[in-house]
């Protein structure tokens, strides 16, 4: 039997619920990862993903449906235009402001490092998540993710 700690990785990128959203997604280009534990005084307390930045990201751009502009609307056009630029910089303005806290999954859907690997294979599929962090004795000790239960898979 394939056993979750022989596929898990154990040098865990993780957060704290005070980190910046923007430190996540600097990690998550870096590390080419979609997900992270968050962690506080040594316990799981929550995941952020991907899903969780783009779920808060949402910036309404002004659209004008008209193809062609006559010349007395140019003014208010450009009205628009500056008004949504406004909008957008006050936007990212306030995402500056939102720390992994307010943003991360507080229901954490985990693992141990005993369980095996189709077992993992059938929490992932049950709570519709992409990773479950691997806890034993309520410390954080590694994470697996979709793409190690495909390791698993082929090896």
């Amino acid at each position: 039997m394939k056993l979750v700690k022989e596929y898990m990785n154990s040098n865990v990128i993780s957060f704290k619920p005070d980190d910046s959203i923007f430190t996540v997604a600097e990690k998550f280009y870096k590390n080419h990862i979609s997900g992270a534990p968050v962690v506080e005084n040594n316990e799981v307390i929550g995941v952020i993903s991907e899903t969780d930045i783009v779920k808060f990201m949402r910036i309404s751009i002004p659209k004008n449906s008209e193809s062609t502009v006559e010349p007395h609307l140019l003014t208010l056009l450009l009205a628009g235009l500056v008004k949504g630029r406004i909008a957008l910089k006050k936007s990212l303005e306030k995402l500056a402001e939102i720390e992994v806290k307010d943003l991360m999954c507080k229901e954490i859907v985990s693992i141990s490092p005993d369980q095996s690997v189709i077992d993992a294979a059938t929490i992932m599929s049950k709570n519709k998540v992409n990773r479950l962090p691997v806890i034993d004795n309520n410390k954080l000790i590694g994470i697996l993710s979709r793409a190690d239960l495909i390791k698993a898979l082929i090896d």
